[in-house]
């Protein structure tokens, strides 16, 4: 497991804070990958070959701000905090954990006034994105075009850092 998050260019420690290892078993076949709670207790799950979940939820990590940074994916929230290890305490942080859960995610989104999307360099990101600033409006900042040579931030932390660092913080405000 540790190669895999540090392969993802994740820190241990900042995987230790966030994650759990999970051991379940299929069949006859025993495995163990990373584990993200989502809201409703359940976990996405994810290893270098699978990915999937128990039960499928947005995942929140609460810091009391007004403020809040929505990623797609757990592994781009990781990576977020990986970048601005000094500063991410100052935003909730919301993990999709898959694009189709955005319209549980809108009531949630009511209550904060910044809502900063480091969505996917994709068509379904740039939609969620359109969609949530026709929603929105102004509360709304899309920070997609900090990494837009990449396909999400995991991509863009991962290649910077395997070129031996030199990637700056992509800050969310």
């Amino acid at each position: 497991m540790i190669n895999y998050i540090e392969s993802r260019g994740i820190d241990i420690g900042i995987a230790k804070k966030f994650c759990r290892q999970i051991e379940y078993t299929v069949g006859n076949a025993h495995y163990s990958s990373i584990g993200f709670e989502n809201i409703i207790g359940g976990w996405e799950i994810r290893d270098k070959s699978f990915k999937g979940a128990t039960v499928k939820a947005i995942s929140v990590i609460n810091h009391s701000s007004s403020s809040v940074c929505v990623f797609e994916g757990f592994f781009d929230l990781l990576s977020f905090v990986q970048l601005n290890i000094d500063s991410f305490v100052n935003y909730d942080l919301l993990s999709l954990n898959s694009l189709s859960l955005i319209k549980k995610s809108v009531t949630l989104l009511e209550r904060y006034q910044n809502i900063i999307l480091f969505l996917d360099n994709d068509e379904r990101g740039r939609e969620v994105a359109y969609s949530l600033s026709q929603s929105f409006g102004a509360k709304v900042d899309d920070r997609s075009n900090m990494y837009s040579s990449f396909k999400d931030l995991n991509e863009y932390l991962t290649t910077k850092k395997g070129k031996g660092g030199g990637y700056s913080e992509i800050v969310a405000m």
